[in-house]
């Protein structure tokens, strides 16, 4: 026992240091989410507002969409006690993601009472290092942080359906309601798990008193009350309608492209074989078979910037093999259904999303799988240790070893070295660098100029300068709102966000202009050039291999007197 309790403690903190470790600067920069997310949350911190004014939102207007509120309340805490820094504003996705991994252990072992603690301890292990894990514990992704949730939910209902207790039921349901405050997905899949889990419980639920009944439907309306009238108001309906596929346009219009080559024909046809509702259910199905890919999951994972490294899948290659040998086993002994019903629902909610597979989407199923990968690599090892050959044996464990090790040292070098050149720019290093020099120099100026084609992005600026909430609210001056309602300021302080027009704005004294090389004018001398760090480029002139170090300009500081 104590030998199994100082590896669980190993396993831990081997977990928190990896979620831990540089947490300031891999990945190299903050994201435009996360320092949305970390400004809104120090101006509630500040004053009580988000950056638009509104007090205590559940809906934060950011652009593009309508952030949920969970990750930028806990998000005030570790803000008030180091400030608007990287770490603060990845903290709380960080420590939920070391949560997760202790709750996974105590979650298989109710799961699967008579495996002792090898499975969960093995369990665990796999989520400790698992690159999806990993990646979305180490950036402000609200999704970790609903997964712990939803994890918990699922927990706390098997606890308290072992011991009849109303008290943990009501928390379940509470857990659940707080993933769908923290992230979209979670909205449907918290109150699809209390469903589910009503039904395989309810030959214990019909013994309950009707005051544990009454307890447990007074906490579900209180933690999904708020959400539901969330859900329903201006931003959650636009949050809900850039997501799902009826209402996306990003998915609708390529289906009336589609249509619109049949308007000619009989208008009866179209409408029996071209109908906007059939349309969706086929892209329903071609997102679920799109769910199903190898390269996303065991080899190069997602094609979004922010979601991955490139060089790896959302699990080790090795996985492949120990996550079917999990599946085949938990059919034949029929494990408990919670296990299928979460990939199951998980996969059939993403797949009525836009973009399948999505890494954040997708998330949820990180914890069933990662359980049938445990199972698998028992049942492997379980397999070889029944060759009666000893050398054979000790063969195949020595090239498992090897093989898990390399891939867990070309991660981990890939991640920690690879990474942070090449996503540079998806990460936004150099809006850090820019923000950081204005923050030492902007007293030597009256008048600061964003060129709009820079791409440089305001909640940058605002978020590393500690840029006053108080005078934000108050002087920000907005564009008008796009076709779903959304704006970015054009002018608050000193700072402009706007074109730039050489011919004049060269004329007023005291002047920066943050503008890219390639939009700055060629007689126009620059102050100082900003670089994303340098990176080979390798490629083949027919059986020739050619390489150089190459520096990409990211913005380039023009200075007037």
């Amino acid at each position: 026992m104590k030998l199994k309790l100082i590896l669980f403690i190993l396993i831990i903190c081997i977990a928190s240091f990896l979620r831990l470790y540089k947490l300031d600067s891999i990945p190299p920069g903050l994201s435009q989410d996360e320092t949305s997310i970390g400004y809104n949350a120090y101006s509630i911190l500040k004053t009580g507002k988000d950056e638009h004014g509104m007090s205590y939102p559940q809906n934060f207007k950011a652009f593009g969409e309508y952030k949920l509120p969970g990750y930028i309340y806990l998000s005030t805490i570790p803000i008030a006690v180091l400030g608007t820094t990287p770490v603060a504003v990845r903290l709380p996705s960080a420590l939920f993601g070391i949560l997760t991994v202790i709750l996974i252990y105590f979650l298989v072992k109710v799961l699967f009472p008579h495996s002792g603690d090898t499975l969960p301890l093995v369990s665990t292990v796999l989520l400790s290092v698992n690159p999806w894990h990993l990646h979305l514990s180490r950036g402000a992704f609200e999704v970790t942080v609903a997964l712990f949730f939803i994890t918990a939910g699922f927990f706390l209902w098997l606890i308290a359906h072992k011991r009849t207790s109303t008290i943990l039921m009501g928390l379940s349901i509470i857990s659940f309601a707080l993933a769908g405050y923290t992230y979209n997905i979670a909205r449907l899949l918290g109150p699809l798990s209390i469903i589910f889990l009503c039904i395989i419980s309810h030959k214990t639920l019909r013994q309950w008193r009707p005051r544990s009944w009454i307890l447990i439907l007074l906490s579900g309306a209180i933690s999904f009350g708020p959400m539901i009238i969330g859900m329903i108001g201006k931003g959650g309906l636009t949050s809900t309608s850039g997501t799902m596929i009826w209402s996306s346009a990003y998915i609708q219009a390529p289906l009336l492209e589609w249509r619109s080559y049949f308007s000619l024909w009989p208008i009866t046809i179209t409408k029996l074989l071209f109908n906007k509702t059939l349309l969706t259910l086929i892209q329903f199905f071609q997102n679920l078979i799109n769910f199903f890919s190898p390269s996303f999951f065991f080899t190069t994972g997602p094609a979004h910037g922010n979601h991955g490294i490139g060089t790896i899948g959302e699990w080790y290659m090795v996985e492949a093999i120990t996550i079917l040998l999990g599946v085949v086993y938990g059919i034949k002994k029929k494990i408990h259904p919670i296990i299928w019903f979460w990939i199951c629902a998980t996969i059939v909610i993403v797949s009525l999303t836009r973009e399948s597979p999505h890494a954040t989407r997708a998330f949820f199923i990180v914890i069933p799988l990662t359980i049938l990968s445990a199972i698998g690599v028992l049942s492997l090892l379980k397999y070889i240790s029944s060759w009666k050959l000893m050398y054979l044996r000790r063969i195949t464990y020595l090239v498992l070893l090897l093989v898990c090790s390399y891939q867990l040292f070309s991660y981990f070098a890939s991640y920690y070295v690879r990474f942070p050149i090449l996503y540079a720019k998806p990460w936004r290093l150099a809006d850090k660098e820019v923000s950081l020099y204005i923050k030492d120099h902007e007293s030597q100026y009256d008048r600061i100029i964003f060129d709009e084609k820079s791409g440089f992005m305001y909640s940058s600026l605002v978020y590393y300068l500690s840029f006053s909430p108080f005078e934000f609210q108050r002087d920000a001056l907005w564009n008008p709102n796009d076709s779903e309602g959304f704006s970015f300021p054009k002018k608050f302080g000193k700072y402009e966000f706007r074109a730039v027009n050489w011919g004049t704005d060269l004329n007023y004294p005291r002047t920066l202009i943050v503008t890219t090389h390639s939009q700055k004018p060629l007689d126009v001398p620059p102050l100082k050039r900003f670089n994303y760090p340098e990176r080979p480029v390798v490629f083949a002139v027919g059986q020739q291999i050619m390489q150089y170090p190459i520096s990409d300009i990211s913005y380039v500081l023009v200075e007037t007197r």
